[in-house]
This record gives C-alpha cells, sequence and structure tokens, in this order.
C-alpha cells in the first residue's frame, strides 16, 4: 500500500454516542427501502448480469467478507460482528456455514429486539444472538472469538486510526484469529479541495460519523495491536454499481412515503439519510482522496 502525503489537521465532526443512537432509532428502519433483507451496507458486483438486481449485490458483499474469515478451517467458531445493524450479515454467515455462533453487537436498542426477531422468524436464534454492547469497550473475556468482523460500521469508531476498535478486537480475538473490516477510508491526509471538503463533513454529519479512518492511520493501528498478515483490498470499482442504485432507490422512497403520509414531512435524521448516500456519489468521483477497502488478516 502506498504511503499517504504529510499529515494535515484531520477532519472530525462532533459526534457523541447518543447521536448515533437516535439517527438509527429515527431512520433505521428507513433501510427497508434499500433491502428488504435489511442489508445495512452497499453491495459487491461480481457478476455482471447482476448489476439490475440491488439485493443480488448486498448479499454479495456480505459473502466476499465471509470468504475472508475463513470460517471452514474452524470446527465451531465463534464469529464477533462489530456494530452488526439488524444482523443481516450475521444470519448469512450461519445460512453457509452452520457450524458458526455469531454474536452481534450495537448501541441501538432497536436493532437489538427487531434484528433478534427476523433471526426468531429464520430460527437461527440459537445460532445468531444481538446484543447491546459497545465495541470500543467491549464486556467479553479476553480471547473470546475465533473471527471478528465489521461491515460498514468500524466509520463510527473515534479517530482516523480507530485504535480504540482495533485494540478492543486484538483483546477478545484468539491468537490466529482472523478478521475483516469493509468500509469506506481517506486514502491520503492532503487537504482536500473546499468543495469537497464540505461534502465530506456533510455525510459526516447526516450519517453521524466522527470521521473516516485514514489508511495509513489504520494500517499502523493494527500493526501496534498485533496483527499480522494484514491485506488492504480496494473494490471501489466493484462497489459502484450498487450506488448507482441510490438515485432510483431515494426517489422510490420519497414517492411511497408522500403516497403514505400525503407529505414529505420527515425528521431531520430521515432526510440525513437521504442526503448522506446522495453525498457518497459525489465523494466516489474523488478516487484520489477515498475509497472502499477490505482489509483482512489475524491477530499474532
Amino acid at each position: 500500500m502506498q504511503k499517504s502525503h504529510p499529515p494535515t489537521l484531520p477532519l472530525l465532526v462532533a459526534i457523541e454516542q447518543e447521536d448515533i443512537q437516535k439517527y438509527y432509532e429515527v431512520a433505521g428502519m428507513d433501510y427497508q427501502a434499500w433491502s428488504n433483507q435489511l442489508n445495512m451496507h452497499f453491495g459487491y458486483l461480481r457478476k455482471w448480469t447482476d448489476i439490475f438486481s440491488l439485493e443480488k449485490m448486498l448479499t454479495q458483499m456480505s459473502r466476499f467478507i465471509i470468504e475472508k474469515l475463513q470460517l471452514e478451517t474452524y470446527i465451531a467458531p465463534k464469529a464477533l460482528d462489530m456494530g452488526c445493524g439488524m444482523g443481516a450479515v450475521a444470519r448469512e454467515i450461519v445460512r453457509l456455514h452452520p457450524h458458526t455462533h455469531v454474536t452481534g453487537i450495537t448501541i441501538v436498542d432497536s436493532q437489538i429486539s427487531y434484528g433478534n426477531e427476523l433471526s426468531k422468524q429464520e430460527n437461527l436464534q440459537n445460532k445468531v444472538i444481538i446484543m447491546k454492547n459497545d465495541y470500543e469497550n467491549m464486556s467479553f473475556e479476553a480471547n473470546s472469538f475465533e473471527v471478528a468482523y465489521a461491515v460498514e460500521s468500524s466509520c463510527y469508531a473515534k479517530g482516523t486510526d480507530k485504535n480504540a476498535l482495533i485494540s478492543e478486537m486484538g483483546r477478545v480475538l484468539k491468537i490466529g484469529g482472523r478478521f475483516a473490516i469493509a468500509d469506506g477510508f481517506l486514502k491520503t491526509s492532503k487537504k482536500m479541495p473546499y468543495l469537497l471538503e464540505k461534502a465530506y463533513l456533510r455525510l459526516c454529519q447526516c450519517w453521524a460519523l466522527p470521521c473516516l479512518a485514514n489508511l495509513a492511520d489504520f494500517e499502523q493501528s493494527l500493526q501496534k495491536n498485533g496483527f499480522k498478515n494484514i491485506k488492504f483490498e480496494e473494490i471501489s470499482w466493484k462497489v459502484a454499481p450498487s450506488v448507482a442504485h441510490i438515485p432510483r432507490v431515494t426517489i422510490k422512497f420519497l414517492f411511497q412515503e408522500f403516497w403514505r403520509n400525503k407529505s414529505l414531512r420527515l425528521a431531520p435524521e430521515r432526510w440525513n439519510n437521504i442526503i448522506s448516500p446522495l453525498m457518497t456519489m459525489f465523494l466516489g468521483l474523488w478516487g484520489s482522496y477515498f475509497g472502499y477497502f477490505v482489509v483482512s488478516g489475524e491477530k499474532e
């Protein structure tokens, strides 16, 4: 991986845990417009024939992350989903690897109740459990899990190095345990053009993010916390086809809201959930500053 430019003052947004909780409590169920399976992430294009099927691309993203965990090498692994949302990725894991038990953690109460209900509907409640926990200060004992992953949730951790999250991940993973993290990253610390900086800060405010991780800072944090065989894979072009669905999904959502309620008087958090994906499309045009990466490796 190339080294970043000399660092400048990081762009941070003042976000508290309560802001994240409120955002998801108010706007969380709107993700049904994006995915009927409540996949709360972008998609991954494996086959060009899937380009018009958003749900297939979302499922393929889950499977791409799962492959990085190498679950087939374990007998009965315990997996940790750090920022699990409604548990869509966790349920996909146990569909593909029934011998796995997944613990999903979130700080959002509604995600816990609804996510566990979805697991129960598929009779997966004994394999997938969602509970309240903070991935920067987890209550689990050390060496509790064989694998850990975070799909578009590491961005909610503090700092451009996300060190608190990585440190805790290292603590709860067993020696030799694998991890996989998928998210948007800052590729450089160099100063952004004015409009790009405004769009980036607006995205962070709308999605209640303190900041995206910086690639170089993130890698250093992994190394100092005892991870090895670290691999960064940029998949921005594989993600872009799912991002291209944003305008269609947005228009459909607004039309349905107006049809049901005869108005578009939405809570600020719900409007933010409309604005932020559009900002993502704009930021995605600046490939020298932003990229979507899957990071994997193992604990020494």
